[in-house]
């Protein structure tokens, strides 16, 4: 995966009514893969915006200190706008980083809805665990291109992504990782939660977890057949745009 320069990287933002869904892309990636899913909700009369997280959308250098509030404080930041553009109703809707980010949002801002598409709560890699040791060396992993476990062969060329993972910065995902699971329990709002049995990047059970934890009683789990890790640009995309549009659409009052 690489920066193509046919993707924009940058944040965007799509006006619409009073309905927002705040859109947060997954970890070294950047805007350009939930934009798609902001278009279509766009297309549907809902604002849509997506912040550029820090550190992300420049290179791998600018990423390797940030540490998670800093990406809390992005989305956090990115809501307060919505709501001083007149936005009443804000869905908080992440993919994998994104996701946990998403969940954060909810659990200190009223939120209409939680959409949380391949939830970073198991990683399958278990070097996550010694991710800390990256506080102390300069460790970075190199990602595979295109990513192995993509279906659609196209998938990788609507994909913005660094080329290598800094491992300090993998090591605030495993921090904010931590803070959100211990409070999914305090999470009453409804969910909706997209796993693929795919995925490479995390263990399928991850979107059960959700599921198990989270005390709303309207949660959905929608399990995907083909699709890897990045939902939002594999094969199954446009079922996931549709799932999320619909979540979306039933949670908005009609006039």
């Amino acid at each position: 995966m690489a920066q193509h320069a046919w993707l924009d990287p940058g944040p965007f933002f799509f006006a619409g009514g009073s309905t927002a869904a705040l859109l947060v892309h997954g970890f070294t990636g950047a805007p350009a893969e939930v934009r798609p899913l902001g278009e279509a909700l766009a297309r549907a009369g809902f604002t849509a915006m997506a912040p550029l997280l820090p550190g992300h959308g420049t290179s791998p250098e600018q990423l390797r200190n940030q540490t998670w509030p800093n990406w809390v404080a992005a989305v956090h930041r990115a809501y307060e706008e919505l709501s001083g553009r007149g936005c009443d109703r804000v869905f908080a809707i992440g993919m994998s980083l994104g996701s946990l980010l998403a969940a954060e949002l909810a659990l200190n801002r009223p939120c209409a809805g939680l959409a949380m598409l391949s939830p970073a709560i198991f990683f399958a890699s278990p070097l996550v665990k010694i991710s800390w040791l990256a506080t102390f060396l300069p460790i970075d992993r190199p990602q595979p291109s295109p990513a192995p476990d993509f279906d659609d062969p196209e998938a990788d060329a609507r994909t913005w992504c660094y080329e290598v993972i800094p491992g300090r910065a993998a090591h605030q995902v495993h921090l904010l990782n931590r803070h959100v699971k211990r409070r999914l329990p305090q999470l009453e709002l409804p969910t909706l939660v997209v796993m693929s049995r795919r995925d490479a990047s995390l263990k399928f059970e991850s979107g059960a977890y959700v599921i198990d934890r989270v005390r709303s009683r309207d949660k959905t789990l929608v399990v995907l057949e083909r699709s890897g890790h990045n939902v939002l640009v594999d094969s199954e995309r446009e079922r996931v745009v549709q799932q999320v549009l619909g979540f979306v659409r039933r949670l908005t009052p009609t006039s």
